[in-house]
């Protein structure tokens, strides 16, 4: 595990909002009465998963990743569509989401409606996903940001020693390198081979993506990001983009050019009118658990993790990456069992791993939910190490050609404070019963038989995990020892190994459990579900509310302490200003080794920022 930065030949992530959870299968042929141009803003952040807290307002819903891919398949779909505008303001979008809604599009123009875009100021992934366009126009003067790939990693080692920490480390693979950050001062060879074939992967992705989308070689493509960036007047002298034009006029030309008119909202409700004053916040107190859409006979669950995976429940963190706990998504996978209108699952894993004993117990309810449905596996932009070992119980797995995945390996040790609190005059002593009695004691360094039993411990652990990808891949992958090293893959590289089967979106995942399901028609869903908002009222003054009875849709609650180090993290990084995702995970990984848990944890994060 480390801190990584990745500045991409594309770099971004993207934001709206968008109906689109039932799906109807049927022909996408365009009919002469088509006159609507979709037009899809791309703007801000797209989240995996819901907000924690559900308001209860059925005609607002956040902005999801799921719902853009939705709208564009919709879109292709509907013989009322005739094209698609992309409006590209400020998105952020990880590499692989980028990568995914480029399949979309290119989907919605094979099926014989064009694509066209313009962006303002375009960074990489937002480029990315304008390829597919008939037309492409920036604003006059705009930049488009084309830099290459540049992966950065930090290593503590040093800080450590002037802090007075140790840390130890005990892992199970040749590539498993999680801990290397705070062990080392510099990367290992087996680092530097793992990321330069990371980098090396992605950065050819990239280039192949343009050269395909531009009609260029791929020697013009590179020696084109050499020389980037670029004004929008020389980015169509290079032949990156099409025209120069301020979105106004490039509106109209094609509203002209289609014969249709533009539909800003298609796919979803309109926003309540709030009228103003106290009769708008009686308005929306009155909204608060009126409930959503009527559900249908047939859905197709969607099971986010996403996350670091730790056990109990899950937790959300401002500003950072939260936690995918075992007991919330045991609790889902329960639900589903309960509900037989849920026909096929989708598990959509985002996740570098985390606690071995977590990952065990999600690989059974997946594997549970298998006898009984038919299953497929979405990976996000990670699903490493304990995220792959879920992934395997899957009955058919999807990737992103920029998903960073496999990562077969297990790590466990602790950090030491000894000569930290030396160099501030603070000693200890302790009374202790039982050789381990220690073993993860913050002060004391392993001792050989404790070191050992770990050595011992997380062997048996690395064998089932082993064993787990040999029973879940089967045939498909001829060596599990030779891959079980600790490696991460692109999902491109996996896909060669066995380790994935296809190259595929989100939505590519869901209708293909809707059709092994033999489903026509079908709604999609997404679990865990969000909190209500008497729940977390409950959980604001003390009572962490059960999860059963929550599903049960009673008030139920137990009391338990809230708080910890992530409620001054949370709130460091609304101070900040910035993500605070690599400190979130270090923390959360410090947690797991303090209580001795084995971490299945993928070593590096390759992500745009």
């Amino acid at each position: 595990m480390n801190a990584l930065r990745t500045v991409f030949i594309f770099t971004v992530t993207i934001a709206t909002t968008c109906g689109g959870w039932a799906q109807t299968t049927g022909p996408a042929e365009t009919t002469e009465a088509a006159a609507q141009i979709v037009v899809m803003r791309l703007d801000g952040e797209y989240r995996e998963t819901p907000p924690e807290i559900d308001l209860g307002l059925p005609d607002i819903r956040p902005n999801l990743f799921w719902d853009q891919l939705r709208l564009v398949r919709m879109a292709a779909e509907d013989r009322n569509v005739a094209a698609l505008v992309v409006l590209v303001d400020q998105p952020y979008l990880t590499l692989a989401q980028s990568q995914e809604l480029l399949m979309e599009l290119k989907g919605f123009a094979a099926a014989g409606k064009p694509v066209f875009a313009h962006s303002d100021t375009s960074m990489g992934p937002s480029y990315m996903v304008t390829l597919p366009a008939r037309r492409i126009a920036m604003t006059p003067g705009a930049t488009l940001m084309l830099f290459g790939v540049n992966a950065q990693m930090l290593y503590f080692r040093g800080l450590m020693d002037k802090l007075g920490i140790e840390a130890e480390a005990i892992h199970m693979g040749q590539y498993k390198l999680a801990a290397e950050p705070f062990t080392n001062y510099e990367p290992s060879d087996e680092m530097i081979e793992q990321l330069t074939a990371l980098v090396d992967g992605i950065y050819g992705q990239s280039v192949a993506a343009i050269a395909e989308g531009r009609g260029l070689t791929a020697e013009q493509v590179r020696a084109l990001i050499d020389d980037g960036p670029y004004l929008a007047e020389n980015a169509v002298e290079a032949g990156l983009i099409d025209a120069v034009a301020h979105r106004s006029d490039f509106l109209e030309s094609v509203r002209e050019e289609t014969g249709g008119y533009l539909v800003y909202d298609y796919g979803r409700a309109k926003p309540p009118q709030i009228r103003p004053g106290l009769a708008g916040l009686i308005q929306l107190l009155t909204s608060f658990g009126a409930g959503g859409a009527v559900e249908a006979e047939n859905k197709v669950a969607i099971v986010l993790v996403d996350g670091m995976i730790v056990e109990g429940e899950s937790e959300e963190y401002f500003g950072a990456d939260g936690t995918a706990g075992s007991e919330t998504l045991r609790k889902a996978f329960r639900d589903i069992a309960r509900d037989r209108t849920y026909k096929a699952v989708v598990v959509r894993i985002d996740s570098p791993g985390g606690s071995s004993t977590a990952s065990e117990i999600i690989w059974q309810q997946i594997r549970d939910a298998a006898e009984d449905l038919p299953v497929a596996v979405s990976m996000g932009s990670e699903a490493a190490s304990g995220g792959y070992y879920i992934a395997v119980a899957g009955q058919r797995i999807f990737a992103d050609s920029a998903t960073i995945t496999g990562s077969i390996g297990v790590i466990t040790g602790k950090p030491i404070f000894t000569e930290m609190l030396n160099k501030l005059g603070v000693n200890t002593f302790s009374v202790s019963r039982g050789k381990n009695a220690d073993l993860f004691d913050p002060f004391s360094r392993f001792s050989e038989h404790g070191r050992e039993t770990l050595l011992r411990q997380i062997e048996r652990i690395y064998d089932l995990f082993v064993q787990r990808v040999r029973e879940g891949r089967g045939e498909r992958v001829e060596d599990v020892e030779r891959l079980a090293t600790g490696r991460v893959y692109t999902g491109a590289e996996a896909v060669e190994l066995g380790l994935v089967d296809e190259i595929g979106t989100l939505a590519d995942a869901v209708d293909w459990a809707a059709s092994e399901a033999e489903l026509e028609t079908y709604q999609a869903v997404l679990l865990p579900k969000p909190k209500s908002l008497p729940e977390i009222i409950l959980e604001s003054i003390g009572y962490d509310v059960d999860p059963e009875a929550r599903m049960m849709g009673l008030a139920a609650a137990q009391l338990a302490p809230q708080g910890g180090v992530f409620g001054s993290l949370a709130a460091y990084n609304l101070l900040a200003g910035g993500r605070m995702d690599a400190l979130a995970r270090v923390s959360v990984a410090i947690r797991l080794l303090g209580r001795g848990d084995a971490l299945a944890l993928c070593p590096c994060r390759i992500r745009c920022e």
